[in-house]
């Protein structure tokens, strides 16, 4: 009997090392999938909370005439959450376009360059 338990001794520590190594793969993937989620959301909030400062707003009210950021005389307005904006505060989309602030769009650095890119497409 005591030759069974040492031979079984190395099956068992491989058994917990490959236990262990499963468990480590599986815990980084879980992180990675939270980490998706929690971006997911945080755009989510953002989009919608974009959409309710573009519901508050009056429809018939004129434009403000002032930059929202800097309030430098406006030259466009925000294409997702129609913020005033001048040509310095404004940041146009790589892929649609479009001019967007600082809260509508992000910043992308993995290119040699920096581009802008809106809510809407950086989920593409």
């Amino acid at each position: 009997m005591a030759s069974e338990k040492r031979k079984t001794a190395p099956d068992d520590a491989a058994d917990v090392a490959g236990a262990v190594a499963r468990l480590k793969a599986l815990n980084t993937g879980q992180q990675a999938d939270a980490a998706s989620r929690t971006l997911m959301l945080m755009q989510f909030g953002q989009r919608l909370q974009a959409q309710q400062a573009r519901d508050r707003q009056p429809a018939a009210s004129a434009p403000s005439s002032r930059c929202s950021q800097c309030a430098l005389p406006q030259g466009s307005a925000c294409s997702h959450c129609a913020r005033a904006l001048c040509g310095g505060c404004a940041r146009q989309c790589r892929r649609c376009s479009g001019a967007f602030c600082s809260t509508c769009s992000t910043l992308d650095y993995s290119e040699h360059e920096t581009h802008a890119v809106c809510l809407d497409c950086s989920r593409e």
